[in-house]
């Protein structure tokens, strides 16, 4: 199990997530986010990776132009029935804040 501070969200390809929705968590007060691309097994296409991984990058620079720090925002590709590598990832993700974030 992850833990009970984590929301997760369902989007349809994680490619088309706006880097506004995610400086919007922030000033929403959240510590973090994390995408989980599909990578291949996207059904909107095999780029899904690719172009998460473009959106994830331009987000970082906008973070830094307004001093969050980008390492707030992670990505991986995990397919969507690989739940226990999705734990493993929020896990480390929620250790990192926690230690970064809370102190």
């Amino acid at each position: 199990h992850y833990p009970p501070t984590v929301y997760t969200i369902t989007v349809p390809c994680s490619s088309g997530i706006k880097p506004s929705w995610i400086l919007h968590a922030y000033e929403r007060g959240f510590d973090g986010v994390f995408i989980a691309a599909d990578g291949s097994d996207c059904v909107f296409g095999e780029s899904c990776t690719e172009k998460t991984g473009t959106l994830v990058a331009d987000t970082h620079e906008r973070m830094k132009a307004e001093s969050l720090d980008p390492a707030r925002l992670r990505m991986a590709a995990i397919c969507s029935v690989c739940s226990e590598a999705f734990v493993k990832q929020i896990r480390s993700f929620n250790e990192y804040l926690i230690k970064t974030t809370h102190t």
